[in-house]
């Protein structure tokens, strides 16, 4: 009788805890308004580059990009060696007449910013999705 009570006690547990766990259901094709429409996308071009600026004693990022479609903003994040973000500031780029026209911009990094020697990092990203990751080497000061 406690053999049988056992089992159906058993049971009952393994039921009831599988019943909640169910699998998570993920299309393998996204729905059509999560695809952006071909050619939408603003495009970096392979001459971006993060770069220190001695003159300067600041982080200059100079980006060539096209596909600028629609007005939007286009944040910069600023990483420390340290890994934790630093800084970060947003730019305003409006739609030009001609969309694929390959246009530029050079962002420096905060006047206010310490900049401590190693390995800075710059990401770029267009209305919330990731465009690219820079990085660059902040010497140390000779003293």
């Amino acid at each position: 009788m406690r053999l049988g009570m056992r089992i159906a006690t058993g049971t009952l547990i393994l039921v009831l805890t599988t019943a909640g766990c169910r699998p998570l259901y993920i299309p393998l094709v996204p729905d059509s308004e999560t695809v952006p429409a071909p050619g939408s996308r603003l495009r970096l071009a392979t001459d971006s580059a993060l770069t220190w600026s001695a003159a300067e004693r600041r982080l200059e990022l100079s980006l060539s990009f096209s596909g600028l479609s629609e007005s939007g903003w286009l944040a910069v994040q600023w990483f420390s060696p340290a890994g934790g973000q630093a800084a970060s500031e947003s730019v305003w780029l409006e739609v030009g007449t001609e969309p694929d026209t390959q246009r530029s911009l050079v962002v420096f990094s905060p006047a206010d910013l310490e900049l401590l020697p190693g390995e800075w990092r710059a990401v770029v990203s267009w209305q919330g999705e990731l465009l690219r990751q820079f990085r660059a080497e902040v010497p140390a000061p000779i003293e």
